[in-house]
């Protein structure tokens, strides 16, 4: 953890709560979160700025800011499940609708995310859609490859470097159940992908760049809370863990510092 200024350690506590705040009287510009909102437009002006000014700066920043707004924009999607930052979802999924990963729709992030959050059984691969860990069922047919992988999948190092490549297939998969239930999801996600392509061949980047930074590269640090957040408790006991205040992980998570696990 040293290597990414995190300091995790886990706490005892109740059930979570503080995304289930209610929100009583009229919807107005007063209930708006602003903050979040200029997080929104930094967000979108720094994916701009790096996209049409890239043959002005050296690919490696190139490539490690694309990374970390990605992961930026990961938090932000985060907030916008939970009901922020204004009170219409509608303005709120807008917001982060456009798929800038490139590997995930937001409605299949959000749909696991919900799943997630209802279960009592967090981190059973059973019930918990966002849990890394495998059912022993699971775990006898994935063969001696597979078990490999997944071990590795399971290290600081391995959640980094394969873990990108073992998220984008969990979505592959969801991707194709999702063609038989409600294939149009699956028609707008190619066609916003490809809306994305689109734009960024059109400012000349190259599409490597993007790639590696903003699809590897910001999967990477985004997978780097999971690993810290979501870890099996042998008692059952509600803990939570808390990440310490790293020179870059408050902002790439925005500020989201607690979570249950």
């Amino acid at each position: 953890m040293t290597l990414f200024s995190l300091d995790v350690r886990l706490v005892a506590m109740q059930r979570a709560h503080d995304h289930e705040i209610p929100r009583h009287g009229p919807r107005t510009p007063r209930h708006v979160e602003w903050p979040t909102i200029l997080v929104a437009g930094a967000i979108a002006g720094g994916f701009a700025s790096l996209a049409l000014f890239h043959g002005s700066l050296p690919p490696p920043f190139t490539i490690v800011a694309l990374g970390v707004l990605s992961a930026w924009y990961g938090s932000l999607r985060h907030e916008v499940v939970h009901g922020h930052p204004t009170p219409w979802w509608q303005l709120n999924t807008a917001l982060v609708a456009a798929p800038l990963s490139l590997t995930e729709p937001f409605w299949h992030y959000r749909d696991a995310h919900l799943q997630h959050h209802a279960t009592d059984d967090l981190t059973d691969p059973t019930d918990d859609p966002e849990s890394q860990y495998l059912s022993a069922s699971r775990w006898t047919a994935t063969g001696s490859i597979g078990r490999r992988i997944h071990r590795w999948n399971m290290t600081l190092a391995g959640r980094v470097v394969i873990g990108p490549w073992c998220a984008a297939a969990v979505v592959l998969r969801g991707l194709a159940a999702e063609t038989t239930r409600r294939p149009l999801r699956v028609v707008r996600f190619v066609a916003a992908d490809v809306a994305v392509i689109a734009a960024i061949t059109w400012t000349g980047m190259p599409l490597w760049q993007y790639l590696l930074g903003a699809t590897y590269l910001g999967t990477s640090i985004t997978l780097v809370r999971s690993f810290a957040e979501h870890r099996a408790v042998r008692d059952g006991s509600r803990t939570a863990v808390v990440l310490g205040r790293g020179a870059w992980a408050p902002v790439s998570y925005t500020h989201l510092r607690a979570h249950e696990t």
